[in-house]
């Protein structure tokens, strides 16, 4: 079976918010899945093709960050979110 940015989202978003499911609040839901899922896989895929190109991950990283300090994301998110992702 071949996985897709969708299939990988949605494992990912699956574990997370069975295991977690205080963070659904903080995420796009659309038929009990996470709208931008695909995007999230996408972002991962950017910065592993980036790693070698630290001119260019530093400032991508930061937006990302900014973007989820708007959106109120915390330290201990990031924690409990790698623990699904791995």
């Amino acid at each position: 079976m071949t996985y897709g940015a969708k299939e990988i989202a949605d494992t990912l978003y699956d574990y997370l918010f069975a295991n977690m499911p205080q963070f659904k609040s903080m995420f796009t839901m659309e038929n009990n899945r996470y709208v931008k899922g695909p995007l999230t896989v996408a972002a991962f895929s950017k910065v592993v093709g980036m790693l070698s190109q630290f001119d260019r991950i530093v400032p991508y990283m930061k937006k990302l960050g900014d973007i989820h300090i708007k959106r109120g994301v915390r330290r201990e998110h990031y924690e409990m979110f790698e623990t699904s992702f791995l």
